[in-house]
């Protein structure tokens, strides 16, 4: 290639090899392999169309050199906006998307630092034949984006996990790849073994987990790692296994890692070893864009997780479409949780244990309040006054989930005349809310 860069990372998704001193290389491609591509490094971004970085070439191309511009990001300071299942299907829920999704995002961009979309599967609802609607409307984001493959990005008909990939790849590349932001790397994964008519299993492939012991042996032990993946290495909900999660989890061992992943429509950041965070993402649709829902079935607000990378570290925060960066919690109306009736109680979706939740009456603070277990009574009392209006009754997979993280409550003292919530996160902004009673 001309003005050729060094040391980049090639791979066909099986192997990795790297770009010599004039930027040229040579790779022996997999016969299984549908392209070859790079990784992107810091300071690069591949040639955009509409959009998406076209860091791939098929491996039907006629050639084989990668176009790269550059993406500064000064002091290493970038936005990335992690957005999962957007999963659009049927003429409202793309509506819902365009008119409600979009202008958000946009709003949301960074106009200071490079600013990049990460969305973590299940692009569509098996309805692949849209692809080409969905892009058009990514297009109009205003910048770059990246995508993860979901199970509902596969090819139903296809009882195939590698052939069923055929249609996805066609619109965003490889399934397993890697690129460079800032001083972070970021990898994605198929976690989704497919086996067709819709059934699947949540997991690495031997291929997957082969092609990323590869690729972790190029960077530096102690690195920083964002790892995209549709199906959570986590979930609250005890009969729930990730195939190969020990060789996935040994793979990490000499890294800090962030992990990213959508799949449950619901909100949960969870520390699964010391070197390891998840932040299970609730979905941008919320309830499967159901009528004119705003919320997710554990009550989460639907929205996206914002992450920024500045000199002082990286932070991140829940942003709630349509709602100020502010809004980090909710207090419950009185009396509509059953056992704690007699309690004052708030939401507080983008919870982890870093975080701290505290109750003041009439100016005294009390203290830190009390977590509890429950099923959201906001999203509860929507589905009910949708019933009384004659609506069906939704499907299982949209019934109201336990959420065990993010619900607290306070024994406030009888005669109380004000209560004042104040809610810290884990880099120490706080954020307050007051009741009178």
């Amino acid at each position: 290639m001309s003005n050729g860069l060094n040391s980049v990372i090639v791979s066909d998704g099986y192997m990795c090899t790297q770009t010599d001193k004039d930027g040229n290389y040579s790779i022996e491609v997999n016969d299984s392999a549908y392209c070859v591509f790079i990784v992107t490094p810091s300071g690069y971004i591949a040639e955009e169309k509409d959009g998406h970085p076209q860091f791939y070439k098929n491996i039907k191309s006629d050639g084989f050199d990668f176009k790269l511009k550059k993406w500064k990001q000064a002091d290493k300071k970038y936005q990335l906006l992690a957005i999962a299942d957007p999963q659009p299907k049927g003429d409202l829920a793309f509506k819902r998307f365009k008119d409600e999704a979009l202008p958000d995002i946009r709003k949301s961009m960074s106009t200071n630092r490079p600013a990049f979309a990460l969305f973590l599967g299940d692009l569509l609802w098996d309805n692949l034949d849209e692809y080409e609607r969905l892009k058009k409307l990514l297009a109009q984001m205003g910048m770059p984006y990246y995508t993860v493959i979901g199970n509902h990005d596969h090819d139903a008909n296809i009882a195939d996990d590698n052939l069923s990939t055929s249609t996805y790849q066609k619109h965003f590349g490889p399934t397993n790849y890697a690129f460079n932001v800032g001083k972070d790397y970021f990898i994605v994964l198929d976690n989704i073994i497919y086996g067709g008519n819709k059934k699947y299993t949540c997991g690495f492939s031997t291929q997957t987990l082969n092609w990323l012991s590869g690729y972790l042996k190029y960077l530096p032990k102690g690195a920083h790692l964002f790892i995209a993946m549709h199906a959570p290495a986590h979930y609250y909900q005890s009969n729930y296994k990730l195939r190969n999660a020990d060789r996935f989890m040994e793979l990490l061992e000499d890294f800090q890692v962030d992990i990213l992943s959508g799949h449950m429509h619901i909100q949960s950041n969870f520390l699964i070893k010391p070197n390891i965070r998840e932040y299970n993402i609730a979905s941008i649709g919320g309830a499967w864009w159901l009528w004119d829902c705003k919320l997710c079935k554990d009550g989460t607000p639907y929205g996206y997780q914002i992450f920024e990378s500045s000199d002082k570290g990286l932070f991140h925060f829940y942003h709630s479409v349509g709602k100020p960066d502010t809004f980090q919690f909710k207090i419950l109306p009185s009396g509509s949780i059953k056992k704690y009736e007699d309690k004052l109680c708030i939401k507080v979706w983008n919870w982890d244990e870093r975080w701290k939740v505290e109750w003041i009456e009439d100016g005294v603070l009390k203290g830190e309040m009390h977590p509890f277990k429950a099923t959201d009574p906001e999203y509860g009392s929507y589905l009910n006054k949708k019933y009384a209006q004659g609506k069906h009754k939704v499907d299982k997979f949209r019934q109201p989930v336990n959420n065990v993280y993010f619900f607290f409550y306070a024994p406030v003292t009888k005669g109380t005349k004000q209560v004042e919530i104040m809610v810290t996160d884990a880099y120490g902004r706080k954020y307050r809310q007051h009741i009178n009673l």
